[in-house]
C-alpha cells in the first residue's frame, strides 16, 4: 500500500482560493493527448494534501475515484496525469449558487494503485 504524500511527489503552490467559473469543455480540451485508463480495478490513494484540498474544495473520494475511472487522462507537469468531469450541482458553494461542479484529479499511475497527488474543483 502507498506510504505518504512523498512517494507522489509535492503538489505546486495554491493560492488558498477557491477556482470558481473556470469552465473547460470536452471540446477545449479535445486536442490534447489522451491516455485510456490503463487498469480500471487499481485501488485509488490520496495524499494528505489531496484530502485536505478536496475538504477544502467541496470534492468527495467518490467523485474523484469516478472522474479517474470514467474520462480520458490527459498528461500533467512531472509525469503526472489529470482528467476532468462534470458533475450536476445544483447548489449553493460560498454563498452562490451554481448549476455544475467540474472535478479535476492530479495524479500518478503506479504499479499496484492510482496516488491522487491533488485534486482541483471549479464550479459554474
Amino acid at each position: 500500500m502507498w506510504g505518504g504524500d512523498s512517494r507522489f511527489g509535492k503538489a505546486a503552490p495554491h493560492s488558498g482560493d477557491i477556482m470558481l467559473e473556470a469552465k473547460w469543455s470536452q471540446d477545449q480540451i479535445a486536442g490534447s493527448s489522451r491516455q485510456q485508463i490503463s487498469d480500471n480495478s487499481k485501488p485509488i490513494a490520496f495524499s494528505g494534501h489531496a484530502s485536505q484540498q478536496m475538504q477544502f474544495r467541496g470534492a468527495t473520494e467518490g467523485e474523484v475515484a469516478d472522474t479517474i475511472r470514467t474520462t480520458p487522462w490527459h498528461p500533467a507537469e512531472n509525469g503526472r496525469m489529470e482528467c476532468r468531469k462534470d458533475f450536476l450541482f445544483e447548489a449553493v458553494w460560498n454563498g452562490r449558487h451554481y448549476a455544475t461542479k467540474q472535478v479535476r484529479p492530479v495524479f500518478v499511475e503506479e504499479p499496484n494503485e492510482i496516488g491522487v497527488v491533488t485534486v482541483y474543483v471549479y464550479y459554474f
